[in-house]
């Protein structure tokens, strides 16, 4: 007969329809022989990070329903260890307690008049209670509100009151005391550490209980070492002494060779295997072009971003006093590889065949034989623009020695790492988790996986009872009190954040402020092929930010180099009102459109690994080229100056001497910016500094520091803005 079970999903419902039909034949694991399969899945109710639907299954097939939801609907199971997400079924266990599958049989027909029906378990029950989507679900399906009955013993089972009164007995002992003290003398009904510790028994598991405690309440800030008990420390510490005792007797060079040489075919086994996986299956998987992201705020109307630059290239000939044309010669040159030619040289337009290489990768991320008709109508609309409004045309034909520079279509050209290389960063990477925990973080993952730190602010109650009031009688806010919480994201760098932590630590965080540092796996020099996209990446965000700070917060956000494109993501996103400060440090993600920033960090790479090695040392990595030419959309993560909200205060810090991107057209835009828009930018550039200047350099991150703290103290000043608890909060 029919079988229906209740299945908890991975994210929202993805279907237009309220029903799905799932035909999609699974092979048996047993004979290896296909058949037939059916499920028919129903949507109950859906919330932003799971889905309740009742399943009803027509076969039987090994893993039908996990199968099926995971392969056909891209939603596996919550809970599902063999087919479902990990990270996602860790933070259910974690943050809602769920430590089974969420997969329940609900009811199944044994024939036309006889339907057996199953009550949800009481965990299972328990999880689904606490969910949003819970009061819409029983409405549907009623069946879901049935409780456990047993005839023999009531609602609870014969047994239950025996057992709720062993429980209460056994409850009523271990607060009494006599808990683990049966067989001791002398002892008061309920002894306290102080009278343990002093009693002359030679009880062993009392004086363990004691030694457990102690060791507990003086552990130190990493909790992992907390956990160890006080006689797991005395069986290492004799077994340290017996070790010590055998290495006078076995001889230290035979122990070294049994030792080491078993260690180094080890790796050396462990090498070949990546060295083959590296070229054979990861590479060529890595050079399939993935499909191009959609294009936010354009739609279907991809002329409008070439009518955006045509227009930027424009003010920037009125600000310099330059010609047009010759201004848009060179712009469109430097997207081809021009064997060495400059600005100055005499340069020729590309040709039409040319052209429709770079505008249908630059506005498609197709080549052109793949475009579709109403791409080819968007591409007759930029020819027939930049006709009309600029007198630009292009002759016909192609010139065979030009090649454009196609981010996300042009093959991966990495260089081979040896795994040592990858663990001796996981190393670094593990150092600073430690470091950060020790300096009061704490590790968090959202519900779609994206991983941060977080420290909350310090010295609250100091603060307040130092405050100042003013003539309304209102606390005056000082400069600590006015710090508004950071929201830090790191650049492309090996270990990620563990770079930036003494800038954050002696820095920008200095002061107690809350700080939250998310980590980015894919840009870090870690084994990492899948990356967050920017929508999970902004909803992973504030939902963190939601989480420990507060739905009405206002935050501080600052973006090294990579870490800028995020800052724009987040600037485009509805809770974009509640950001008061951006920092952008060595942003990338200003005038991405220009080819700078390709030119200088991926495809100029060999001619600049001369003047600056730590580009060589991450642009060819495999895994950091992979993400950045198949999971990066550049057209959606460009800051324009002008989509700052205005209510924004703004900081730029350039290094003159950057080999990544252009300092000085960025300083003349941000300066045409502010002339025409009569907006004002904190711009802070130093003269002697390279990429990543800031970094490593303390008068950096105290000239930094004091902008930021200036900022803030005007915002908290100007704006009608209140102290909440420590926070910065704005006014309704």
């Amino acid at each position: 007969g029919i079988k229906e079970y209740i299945a908890l999903l991975r994210g929202p419902w993805k279907h237009v329809n309220e029903t799905v039909l799932v035909t999609t034949p699974l092979r048996d694991i047993k004979t290896n022989v296909t058949k037939t399969a059916v499920s028919k899945f129903t949507r109950l109710a859906s919330q932003a990070n799971a889905t309740l639907v009742l399943c009803e299954i027509e076969t039987g097939r090994y893993h039908q329903i996990r199968r099926h939801s995971a392969r056909a609907l891209g939603q596996p199971v919550i809970g599902d260890t063999q087919h479902g997400d990990t990270r996602v079924n860790r933070w259910f266990r974690q943050h809602r307690g769920l430590n089974r599958l969420a997969l329940h049989s609900l009811s199944i027909q044994l024939d036309k008049d006889q339907v057996m029906v199953a009550p949800l378990s009481r965990e299972f029950k328990k999880v689904l209670e606490n969910e949003p989507l819970w009061k819409q679900a029983v409405v549907k399906e009623p069946r879901l509100l049935l409780e456990h009955v047993d005839v023999r013993g009531g609602t609870h089972g014969r047994h239950y009151r025996k057992r709720k009164e062993r429980l209460e007995q056994a409850f009523q002992a271990y607060d009494a005391g006599s808990y683990g003290h049966e067989h001791t003398c002398n002892h008061s009904a309920n002894p306290t550490l102080t009278e343990i510790a002093t009693s002359t028994s030679t009880n062993t598991s009392v004086k363990n209980k004691v030694r457990e405690k102690r060791f507990h309440r003086k552990s130190p800030l990493v909790p992992w070492f907390g956990s160890l008990k006080s006689s797991n420390l005395m069986y290492f510490s004799n077994l340290a002494l017996k070790l010590s005792a055998l290495r006078l007797l076995v001889p230290w060079r035979l122990v070294t060779l049994c030792t080491v040489v078993p260690g180094l075919a080890l790796y050396a086994a462990a090498e070949a295997v990546f060295w083959a996986l590296f070229h054979f299956h990861i590479l060529p998987a890595c050079n399939i072009p993935a499909e191009p992201q959609d294009y936010r705020g354009y739609g279907k109307q991809r002329h409008l971003l070439m009518l955006r630059i045509l227009q930027r290239i424009e003010r920037t000939c009125r600000a310099t006093d330059t010609a047009f044309l010759p201004a848009f010669t060179c712009y469109i040159n430097e997207w081809f590889h021009n064997d060495g030619l400059k600005c100055g040289d005499t340069l020729e337009m590309p040709r039409k065949e040319n052209m429709d290489e770079l505008f249908a990768y630059a506005f498609f991320g197709k080549f052109p034989t793949q475009l579709e008709p109403w791409m080819k109508t968007e591409l007759q609309l930029i020819y027939d623009m930049l006709e009309s409004r600029y007198n630009v045309t292009f002759a016909p034909g192609i010139n065979s020695n030009l090649r454009p520079m196609r981010l996300s279509l042009d093959p991966l050209e990495p260089s081979y790492r040896p795994l040592l290389i990858y663990l001796l960063f996981g190393s670094v990477q593990l150092c600073a988790n430690l470091l950060l925990r020790v300096a009061g973080f704490r590790f968090y993952t959202t519900s779609n996986g994206l991983r941060y730190w977080y420290r909350s602010q310090k010295n609250t109650l100091q603060r307040q009872s130092s405050q100042k009031l003013n003539a309304r009688g209102r606390a005056e806010p000082t400069n600590a009190d006015s710090q508004l919480p950071l929201l830090f994201f790191h650049g492309i760098a090996p270990g990620g954040v563990a770079l930036y932590l003494p800038m954050l630590l002696y820095g920008l965080g200095k002061g107690g402020r809350p700080v939250m540092l998310f980590e980015n796996p894919a840009i870090s020099f870690q084994l990492c092929l899948r990356a967050h996209t920017e929508q999970e990446t902004v909803a992973g965000v504030w939902e963190a930010v939601n989480a420990h700070l507060g739905p009405k917060t206002g935050v501080s956000i600052v973006g090294h180099s990579f870490g800028s494109c995020q800052l724009t993501w987040l600037l485009h996103s509805d809770n974009a009102i509640r950001i008061q400060q951006v920092v952008l440090v060595d942003p990338v993600s200003v005038l991405l459109t220009e080819p700078d920033v390709l030119t200088n960090f991926l495809y100029g790479r060999k001619a600049h690994q001369e003047k600056s090695r730590a580009i060589g040392v991450v642009a060819n990595e495999l895994f950091i080229e992979n993400y950045l030419r198949r999971s990066f959309a550049w057209y959606n993560s460009e800051l324009w100056l002008e989509d700052i909200p205005p209510h924004c205060k703004v900081v730029v810090c350039l290094a003159a001497k950057d080999d990544v991107l252009n300092a000085k057209k960025i300083k003349r835009e941000i300066d045409i910016h502010m002339s025409e828009k009569g907006v004002e930018m904190d711009l802070i550039l130093w003269e002697n500094g390279s990429h990543a200047y800031c970094v490593t350099r303390p008068d950096a991150w105290k000239q930094l520091s004091l902008k930021m703290r200036q900022q803030e103290y005007l915002i908290a000043k100007e704006e009608d803005l209140c102290v909440n608890d420590g926070h910065v909060v704005v006014v309704d």
